[in-house]
This record gives structure tokens, sequence and C-alpha cells, in this order.
């Protein structure tokens, strides 16, 4: 793992918005669908995800003001662009959002509902040819 981003993703664990903070209660131990998600998870070398679920390869960012430049925009787009290359998909909300995220669960649930259904079509498929 490389250093600096663990480093980097303890302080950002330390100091989170209150979106994130608001969201990782309802994503912590397992409480959002039984799903195990991490905070502030280093993926590679590049990289630090908000959240991340690595079994259903799901990440949630919260984006601050800061990603609504052009310059920032344009690096979200490829940064969603090489996680989706690693088969992981990205949901966005605004850290303005944060007082709504309660409301907006219910988004991420059908998202992550939607992918979980396609995850388990593969395993109960990838049963199907070894059985």
């Amino acid at each position: 793992m490389h250093v600096p981003l663990l480093r980097k993703s303890k302080i950002l664990r330390k100091n989170q918005t209150d979106a994130e903070l608001i969201l990782w209660e309802r994503l912590r131990a397992h409480r959002f669908h039984g799903m195990h998600f991490r905070r502030q998870h280093p993926i590679g070398n590049r990289f630090i995800l908000d959240f991340y679920c690595s079994a259903a390869k799901i990440a949630i960012e919260i984006d601050g003001e800061i990603h609504n430049r052009p310059d920032n925009q344009a690096n979200d787009a490829l940064r969603t662009e090489i996680l989706a290359q690693r088969n992981i998909r990205v949901i966005r909300f605004r850290n303005s959002e944060g007082l709504k995220l309660p409301r907006k669960i219910g988004t991420v649930e059908n998202k992550t509902r939607v992918d979980l259904h396609q995850i388990g079509a593969h395993v109960d498929a990838a049963a199907r040819l070894c059985g």
C-alpha cells in the first residue's frame, strides 16, 4: 500500500465533513444491506475513496464545493473512468446535500440494489457453470 495515501486517509477519517459523518452512520457496521463499507479507503497508489464496498465494488463520494471547478470536474471524470476500468461504480453526492442524506439514502439503495442484483446473477451463473 502507498504509505503517503495511508497517512492521508487516516487524517481524512479524523476530519470528516458533517455529510460524511451522517452517511458513515448509515453505512458502518454492515448497517446498509449487510454490506461492509470502508471510509477514506485508498485504492492503488492514486485515490482515496470516501466510502468503498469491495464486495459490491461500489464507491460513494461526497463532493465539496471545490469539485464544482471545471478543472476538478475534469479530474473527477477521469478518476471515475479509471475506477470504472477496475469495475468500481462511483455514486456521487454534493457535500451541501449532507442534511438531506438520510432521504438520499434511498437513491443509494436503489442504485446498489441494481448492482447487488447484477452481482447475484453473476454468482448464480458461475455456480451453474461449475455445478
